[in-house]
């Protein structure tokens, strides 16, 4: 029994790999078939960042450069897809330890069944993922909020995962960003003449470095968000499950 759970572990996190790092889709559906198999679970819809957002964020990161929304769009369009596998699997990561932290989701069970009577638990598709919440859940959830606060914090393969991956698969191409820019021309007159200058101007190795470094700030922080929402509706979930 031992070893076929150590087999399970080893292809999950083989089929993990293969998703993040060479992008097989078809690994992420084999992987969601097995948690089906192995822990009941039939639906998980994480929470994609959409492209316009990913532009915003780096327009903040850049909002002194000249030619900020053109650079924004290039490298978003960039890493867009990256960004997309590894939120992916960290939401993954995220509902499945919420849906298995049973001790949780039976606090969460006992707390609900005082606000819902059974039929119109029975009927709903969600619980306090996306609803108002009563005020002892929403104690509830910021008590839980806090221990995962406190556990990412104190977790060393979790942002050491994340520092893997984004080194690995965005990283170089921020660091090749210069390649892909669209320069397109623009004319200033300062009174006596016209001057021609490029709306993106190329980043130094020092400004993409420093653009790499803050984009990997950004990236870790909303990683640790993701989680957090993510184990949350994973608690919300196995309560719905036990009334279906």
């Amino acid at each position: 029994m031992l070893e076929t759970k150590m087999d399970s572990t080893a292809l999950k996190r083989s089929l993990k790999y293969k998703f993040l790092f060479n992008g097989d889709l078809e690994s992420m559906q084999l992987l969601l078939n097995i948690y089906e198999l192995e822990e009941n679970i039939e639906y998980i819809t994480p929470r994609y960042l959409p492209l316009s957002e990913l532009r915003k964020s780096i327009e903040k990161i850049l909002k002194d450069r000249r030619g900020v929304q053109l650079t924004a769009r290039n490298l978003a369009e960039l890493i867009h897809d990256n960004i997309n596998r590894f939120e992916l699997s960290i939401y993954l990561e995220g509902y499945i330890n919420g849906y298995r932290s049973i001790k949780l989701v039976n606090k969460l069970e006992k707390m609900t069944l005082k606000h819902m009577d059974l039929p119109t638990l029975y009927k709903r598709n969600y619980l306090y993922q996306y609803s108002a919440m009563e005020d002892e859940v929403k104690s509830f959830r910021a008590i839980v909020m806090r221990k995962l606060n406190y556990s990412l914090n104190q977790s060393e393969s979790f942002f050491s995962n994340i520092r893997i991956f984004y080194n690995s698969m965005i990283m170089p191409k921020v660091m090749k960003l210069n390649d892909h820019l669209d320069s397109q021309l623009t004319m200033e007159s300062d009174g006596n003449e016209t001057i021609i200058k490029y709306e993106c101007e190329p980043f130094t190795p020092v400004e993409l470095a420093m653009l790499s470094r803050a984009l990997s700030t950004t990236v870790t922080s909303n990683a640790a968000k993701l989680y957090k929402e993510a184990f949350w509706n994973g608690l919300n979930d196995r309560v719905l499950k036990r009334y279906r």
